[in-house]
C-alpha cells in the first residue's frame, strides 16, 4: 500500500503500446532512435513477439521477447541487437494500483536514461522507452499525509477493497531492455540461490554501494522514492487490525511466540524503522530478491531496477538475506553480513558495522509489516508453495531475529 492518490497521465497524443498487442514497427522504430539505438538510416520493419519461459507475466508487469527485422544497409544493420525484451505494467489492477503509488513503471525509465551507464554491474542495456508523465504529485502527496492521519477504522474501510483504494492509471509504459538470452538461471523464492551465488549477490551490492556512496544529488531525482511505505501510519494500522490475525491463522503451524512478538515489535518500530532504512547514504536496487537477478557463469546480472532510493545499504542487503536464504542456512547470515562489510571496505567505503547492523534489522522488520499486508492485496502465488509471503515471511524473520537489540 502506498499513497492511495496517484500522479495523473498528462494527456499525449502520441502513440505508447500499454501493452505487448500495441507494440508496432513505427513506435519500436521511434523509440529505439530516441534512445540513440539505432540512426536514421535504419527502420524496424517486423516485429515477432514470443512469450518468456514464465509466459512472460509477472506479479508487477508482463514481459515478451521481441524479434526484429530491419531495414538498412548493412553497414548501418551491424552489431544490432537480433531481439529485444519489451517491459510493460502487470494487467492484474490490484497489483498495478500498488505499484503506481510508488511510480515504480516510470521510474525504472528513468533508471535507464539517466543512471543506468553509471552503474558498475552487468545489467540489461537500454535500447527504447516511453511512457506518459505525471502531474499532480506534490498534491498528491499531501493528501496521502493526510490519508495517513485517519484512524485505523477509516484505513481498514478504504482498504477493504484495494481495486478502488489503489486505483490503476490510465498511464502507458514501455520499455526496451537488452535480452539477456534464453540460457540464463533464475533463482525465484521457491528454489533460492545456493550461499556460492548469495556471496556474489553482496559482492555485486558492495560494488554498488560504493560506487554512489555520498551521491547526494541523487536523493531529488525522479529514479528515488521513500522505500518500503509513504503512509507508515495506514501501514501499521491495517497490519494489527487486519492482517496479523491472518498471518497468525495463516501460519499457526509453524509461528513461535518469538515471530509473533517480532510483529508486534515490527509494527512498534515501523516509524523508526523508516527513517532508518531511509537514511540518506547511497544509491540502493531497493528489491534485490533473487527473482530479480540472472546468472549464467559470470558476474549477477541484476534487473528491475523499478524501487531504488537514495538511502541506506543496509536494506539492500537485509533485503537479500530476508527473501533468498534458506532457513537451514540462516547460521550464514553473519558470515555473509560480515563478508558484505569487507567488501564495501575494499573500495574504500569503512562503514561502522553497528551502523550497517542496524540498518539491516530495520529492514528486515519494515519488511515484515509489508509482507503480512500482502495477505490482502497482492494477487498471485507460486502454486503449491503458496503465496510469496508464505516463502518470504519465515526468511525475514529469522533475520529480524539475528538482528534486534
Amino acid at each position: 500500500m502506498g499513497a492511495g492518490a496517484y500522479p495523473q497521465a498528462v494527456p499525449s497524443t502520441r502513440h505508447i503500446p500499454a501493452h505487448p498487442g500495441e507494440l508496432s514497427p513505427e513506435w519500436v522504430t521511434t523509440a529505439m532512435r530516441a534512445a540513440g539505438t539505432i540512426g536514421s538510416d535504419v527502420e524496424v520493419v517486423g516485429l515477432r513477439l514470443d512469450e518468456l519461459g514464465n509466459g512472460g507475466v509477472g506479479l508487477s508487469g508482463e514481459t515478451v521477447r521481441v524479434t526484429l527485422t530491419y531495414r538498412g544497409t548493412d553497414d548501418a544493420l551491424a552489431g544490432l541487437p537480433e531481439s529485444v525484451i519489451a517491459k510493460f505494467p502487470t494487467r492484474e489492477a490490484a497489483n498495478r494500483g500498488m505499484i503506481e503509488t510508488y511510480d515504480c513503471y516510470a521510474r525504472e525509465i528513468h533508471f535507464y536514461r539517466d543512471l543506468a551507464a553509471e552503474v558498475p554491474l552487468r545489467i540489461p542495456r537500454h535500447y527504447g522507452s516511453d511512457f506518459d508523465p505525471a502531474r499532480f504529485r506534490r498534491a498528491n502527496d499531501a493528501a496521502a499525509r493526510m490519508v495517513d492521519r485517519l484512524p485505523t477504522r477509516a484505513h481498514l474501510a478504504l482498504t477493504r477493497d484495494v481495486t478502488k483504494f489503489m486505483r490503476p492509471t490510465k498511464r502507458r509504459y514501455a520499455l526496451l531492455l537488452e535480452d539477456m538470452g534464453p540460457s540464463m538461471t533464475v533463482h525465484d523464492l521457491v528454489d533460492p540461490p545456493p550461499r556460492a551465488r548469495l556471496e556474489q549477490i553482496l559482492d555485486a551490492l558492495a560494488e554498488l554501494h560504493a560506487t554512489f556512496w555520498g551521491r547526494h544529488d541523487l536523493a531529488d531525482h525522479p529514479v528515488s522514492r521513500p522505500l518500503v511505505s509513504t503512509m507508515p501510519g495506514t501501514f501499521v494500522n491495517v497490519m494489527r487490525a487486519r492482517n496479523k490475525p491472518l498471518a497468525e491463522q495463516r501460519w499457526a503451524d509453524w509461528l513461535t511466540p518469538a515471530d509473533v512478538a517480532m510483529f508486534d515489535t515490527a509494527g512498534d518500530r515501523f516509524v523508526a524503522d523508516l527513517a532508518t532504512v531511509n537514511t540518506p547514504m547511497t544509491f540502493v536496487h531497493g528489491d534485490p530478491r533473487s527473482d530479480n537477478i540472472l546468472f549464467d557463469g559470470g558476474d549477477p546480472i541484476l534487473l528491475d531496477w523499478a524501487q531504488p532510493g537514495f538511502a541506506h545499504p543496509g536494506f539492500d542487503v537485509g533485503y537479500v538475506l530476508g527473501s533468498s536464504l534458506r532457513i537451514a542456512e540462516s547460521s550464514d547470515i553473519g558470515a555473509l553480513v560480515a563478508r558484505y562489510g569487507d567488501r564495501l571496505s575494499e573500495r574504500g567505503v569503512d562503514l561502522d558495522p553497528a551502523v550497517l547492523a542496524a540498518g539491516i534489522g530495520a529492514a528486515a522488520r519494515s519488511m515484515i509489516v509489508q509482507q503480512l499486508n500482502s495477505l490482502t492485496v497482492l494477487i498471485g502465488d507460486y502454486g503449491e508453495a503458496g503465496l510469496p509471503t508464505d516463502i518470504w515471511t519465515p526468511r525475514l524473520l529469522a533475520v529480524a531475529h539475528a538482528y534486534q537489540d
